[in-house]
């Protein structure tokens, strides 16, 4: 068989579209003062249309056309030997078969009149532009019927379009089926990729910087404003939301238009594009963050300041964001895409809890502040507990509900709701209703203020010398109110954690003796070794000194020591005490040797666990 003619029907299958390309406009087409030809005004659409079904028409007629013929004579040389040596003629021909070189020469010859198409200044260069996902529609659709009419006449049979030992009854297909040959075709477009990639960007990167424009940031002001009654407040707020919308209609827009997961590698091209964009809003937030020094303050009597406003309306956007973003996370299709809206979105919840760091670290520096003033109550005496808690704690819960109240409110407690309707707009799951959601930037903040009031309580609960049982009551109240002013202002107190478990079982040790606290299983497990070592003093003789009395420290400090320095740092210092009071008592514990015993016991435990922190 005479196999010229199918080859030279496919080598004009790439000369079709150039041929098409200079009638469109393209590379060779008429030039009008040395620009491309562009559509008449209001014909725009017709012309557009009419370019994409020539497209169509060169890629799934003439050249569908051409791949055919070249698997014909595949399919007929697979079949036939030759007379002398009874060798199959496919394998005399060897590489490249008749499929293969028609992939590789369309995919050569398209790519050229792409490349050229795309080189000037015109029609084709725009409509090839704003059209890229439409180019490899065709150009899938091209792979998909060659796979699908010739694997069914073969009947499934045979290898990859590659193979050369093939027999009668298995002719393989005329595109292969692993997707090498999609990926060959695909690189016909490589001109177009890379300024369809940018162009993405750069539709992203519009509404991120009217996001943050400086005009914006002023107007943010009203989404933290106490009075939302204003006029321009609620001005303030809807022009805020509504640039959020409008970023995150984008990015679905962009998502649509590459068909979401019908074409993974291209996804992940355009979701890279989000990443970027995201990462572009970080940097752009964390410029516009206030570092002056009313950022930092922080009373109980004084309201938000001017640059504290500015900074949680900033976070409030950026949670905004973040929170309808993180619903579409789990819901794409391939791990580089998830991966990188995934790091695009942890550099977005940085800076949306930077932008509120200043204020935050002033709080957990007064609610510290407050905690250890519980020193300055008489846990040895005193009456029992009445309705109201300790003064200290008073101090702390009303120091949480203005945090709440001034802070909390507008930048990072009413994201939430608003996030609701981004989220829509994008398509991802609505961020309050999925328990295994990314957290929000303000839960993330709040969480720690939270496990740090928890953990500093417990310390300096610890650290307590001389409690009576009137003392214990009152100390067991305080606990209970600590709970429900950091459920009430700040997260549920479960959110701490092992933080929230080791306040609940600081009940019963309060109440324990110490061979039965270190025998009870809930203590052991779930109250760290440093405060169950520095509470078991309690219950010991004044001449045993803790660590902090022998160093000549107060509590304050010690429990600044404490922070730098671990578990087993802690133990170090108990066990000093105690051989020294031990040597005291002529090598026993005396009226100690209980809480020697449990010390000891507690002090081996964490030898068998490491020096944890």
């Amino acid at each position: 068989m005479n196999s010229t003619p199918t080859f030279v029907a496919l080598n004009d299958g790439p000369s079709t579209l150039r041929a098409l390309a200079r009638k469109m406009g393209g590379g060779g087409g008429d030039r009008r003062g040395g620009r491309g030809v562009h559509p008449p005004a209001g014909h725009e659409h017709r012309w557009t249309e009419a370019f994409w079904q020539r497209l169509a028409d060169a890629f799934l007629e003439r050249a569908h056309e051409c791949g055919m013929a070249a698997w014909h004579v595949q399919r007929v040389v697979a079949k036939k030997r030759d007379p002398m040596t009874h060798a199959l003629f496919l394998d005399e021909i060897g590489a490249p078969t008749p499929c293969e070189a028609f992939v590789a020469a369309f995919a050569k010859g398209a790519g050229e009149a792409i490349q050229r198409s795309f080189a000037t200044v015109g029609f084709a260069k725009d409509a090839l532009l704003s059209g890229y996902p439409r180019l490899m529609d065709l150009l899938d659709a091209l792979h998909d019927g060659l796979l699908k009419e010739t694997d069914h006449r073969t009947g499934g049979g045979g290898g990859g379009g590659g193979s050369t030992g093939s027999t009668i009854s298995g002719v393989p297909p005329a595109t292969r089926r692993d997707g090498s040959d999609r990926e060959t075709f695909a690189r016909a477009g490589d001109a177009v990729a890379a300024a369809y990639v940018a162009r993405v960007f750069q539709r992203l990167s519009e509404p991120v910087n009217a996001l943050l424009s400086p005009s914006t940031l002023q107007s943010l002001h009203g989404i933290v404003r106490g009075d939302f009654a204003g006029a321009g407040a609620t001005a303030g707020t809807s022009r805020a939301s509504e640039d959020v919308r409008r970023f995150m209609l984008r990015i679905r827009q962009e998502i649509d238009a590459v068909g979401g997961g019908a074409r993974p590698a291209l996804l992940d091209k355009v979701v890279q594009c989000v990443g970027k964009a995201l990462k572009l809003m970080a940097t752009k937030a964390e410029l516009a963050v206030v570092a002056a020094a009313d950022a930092r303050s922080f009373s109980s009597d004084a309201p938000a300041t001017a640059s504290q406003k500015t900074n949680a309306a900033i976070a409030s956007t950026l949670e905004d964001v973040h929170d309808a973003l993180a619903g579409l996370v789990p819901m794409l299709p391939t791990a580089a895409s998830r991966r990188a809206l995934s790091d695009a979105l942890e550099e977005v919840a940085r800076c949306a809890i930077e932008a509120t760091a200043p204020v935050m670290r002033a709080a957990t520096a007064r609610c510290e502040d407050a905690i250890a003033r519980l020193h300055d109550e008489d846990w040895a005496g005193g009456a029992p507990p009445g309705e109201a808690c300790s003064t200290y704690m008073r101090e702390l819960c009303d120091l949480l509900a203005h945090l709440r109240r001034e802070h909390l409110k507008g930048g990072l407690g009413t994201a939430k709701g608003k996030s609701v309707g981004c989220a829509a707009a994008v398509g991802g799951a609505n961020p309050c209703g999925d328990p295994d959601r990314r957290p929000s930037p303000s839960t993330v903040s709040a969480t720690a203020l939270a496990t740090r009031c928890l953990d500093f309580f417990l310390r300096h609960a610890s650290l307590v010398r001389a409690i009576g049982e009137n003392g214990k009551l009152r100390l067991t109240k305080d606990l209970a109110e600590l709970e429900h002013a950091v459920s009430a202002h700040l997260c549920p107190a479960e959110a701490a954690g092992a933080s929230y478990k080791a306040l609940r079982a600081f009940k019963p040790l309060l109440f324990s003796t110490p061979t039965r606290a270190v025998e009870n299983v809930e203590i052991v497990e779930n109250v760290p070794p440093a405060p169950l070592l520095l509470h078991l003093y309690s219950h010991a003789p004044r001449m045993l000194q803790a660590p902090y009395e022998r160093a000549g420290l107060a509590p304050a400090q010690y429990s600044v020591w404490m922070d730098a320095h671990c578990d087993g740092d802690v133990w170090a210092g108990v066990k000093g005490t105690l051989d020294a009071y031990e040597s005291r008592s002529r090598g026993g514990g005396g009226d100690a040797e209980e809480v020697i015993r449990a010390m000891r016991v507690v002090g081996a435990a964490i030898e068998r666990g490491g020096r944890r922190r």
